[in-house]
């Protein structure tokens, strides 16, 4: 029976976040959430790379020029794909 994900952390949707608007890869992104990750004890996960394409040319791309609030929301709240 496999198991479902655990959902990021705020702190790992913030890493995400930032990797993206920073131009990063998503191998640079996986190294550092594994290392944070090891230091706080939670389970391994790293990012799929559909969803890293998602963001990349969907998610995060749509809200270009907006405001750093966009942002923070996004990292406390993330809304659904379909939701955009």
């Amino acid at each position: 029976m496999k198991t479902r994900e655990r959902n990021y952390t705020i702190g790992e949707r913030a890493i995400i976040t930032m990797g993206v608007l920073a131009g990063k890869n998503i191998d640079e992104v996986n190294q550092i959430l594994e290392k944070e990750q090891n230091k706080t004890g939670l389970t391994p996960r790293k990012i799929n790379p559909r969803s890293w394409e998602l963001l990349n040319s969907a998610y995060l791309k749509s809200w270009e020029n907006r405001s750093p609030e966009t942002y923070w929301n996004h990292i406390l709240n993330p809304k659904s794909m379909s939701s955009l």
